[in-house]
């Protein structure tokens, strides 16, 4: 009975794995073991301690009980599921609660408004095998993206609008001190958010935005994704020209050296975010305290912006 439940737990998480598609020594090395490990671990040789079993649901993106109940794979919750990621510090975990709460508070808002998504269809691509393959993907998924917007070989002026016009919510926080450059967060029904750390520079930001944009658009489908600066920007760190010419890049696309090294100070709230709530509230969906908590405002504040700007005030 034992090693039928082992293999049974290989089994899934061998099907899990090949879902991200990511390989045994991909996921040996960021767990901290060797390949050897993971495959009898997946054929039913070995069964992995409660510690690392966890880990390795939380890299799979599937919930533990799936993996020991035996029962069918339920759909998982990406905003649940995100705080306990294991690319997500203890650090860096209260700053991602707040930025799962936006995004609940964006499809909660969105749902009450009546407001349908604006998606296009995902552009699945295989997994690059190499750095030059990824460039070439890169580079193409770009030409593809700027001809469908119309927006020519001119630098995007803002990126952060574009992506909300595209259905991608923005939501710059910041991460002080955290390896996080951004997050890209899906859920079919709530929709797509990107979490910019505004702890980076304006190259950086800019930069991280179109990072995760890439993710909307070929790859949504696998809930989330963390990114660090070392694994997304700097994959091959022995090239020592690389760093080099990502530097000229950035100036190149957005602007002066000066522009670059200035942080962008990011808004209280996002700015769609206000809208939609203000609109909530002005139809009577929301209360003047909802409203205030989604602003992350005190509501005696909230009723002095709203009197000076000559709302009716409805407790």
């Amino acid at each position: 009975m034992e090693q039928e439940v082992t293999s049974q737990v290989g089994e899934k998480l061998r099907q899990a794995r090949e879902k991200e598609k990511l390989s045994q020594s991909q996921v040996a090395e960021m767990v901290g073991c060797t390949r050897e490990y993971i495959s009898m671990i997946e054929s039913g040789r070995r069964i992995p301690k409660l510690k690392l079993l966890k880990r390795l649901a939380a890299i799979y993106k599937v919930d533990i009980r799936w993996l020991l109940e035996g029962k069918e794979e339920a759909e998982p919750d990406t905003f649940k599921m995100l705080p306990r990621a294991p690319e997500i510090t203890q650090a860096d975990k209260k700053v991602i609660e707040e930025f799962v709460k936006y995004c609940e508070d964006y499809a909660w808002l969105e749902e009450k408004l009546g407001i349908k998504k604006h998606e296009m269809t995902e552009q699945r691509k295989p997994v690059p095998t190499s750095w030059r393959e990824m460039r070439i993907q890169a580079k193409r998924l770009a030409m593809e993206e700027r001809g469908r917007l119309q927006l020519g070989d001119g630098p995007i002026r803002d990126i952060f609008l574009l992506l909300e016009n595209q259905g991608v919510h923005v939501i710059r926080i910041s991460l002080p001190n955290s390896q996080l450059d951004g997050i890209f967060a899906y859920d079919p029904e709530k929709g797509a958010f990107v979490l910019i750390n505004t702890n980076r520079t304006k190259g950086k930001q800019t930069f991280t935005a179109a990072h995760e944009y890439c993710h909307y658009l070929r790859d949504r489908s696998r809930g989330y994704y963390p990114c660090k600066s070392e694994e997304d920007y700097l994959p091959y760190k022995s090239e020592e020209n690389y760093l080099t010419r990502v530097e000229k890049l950035e100036r190149s696309l957005y602007g002066s050296e000066a522009e670059e090294d200035r942080v962008l100070e990011p808004p209280k709230v996002p700015p769609t975010l206000v809208v939609l709530a203000l609109e909530a509230y002005s139809r009577g969906f929301i209360s003047l305290t909802r409203l205030a908590e989604i602003w992350r405002m005190k509501t005696s504040e909230v009723e002095e912006i709203l009197q000076s700007a000559g709302y009716h005030i409805r407790k």
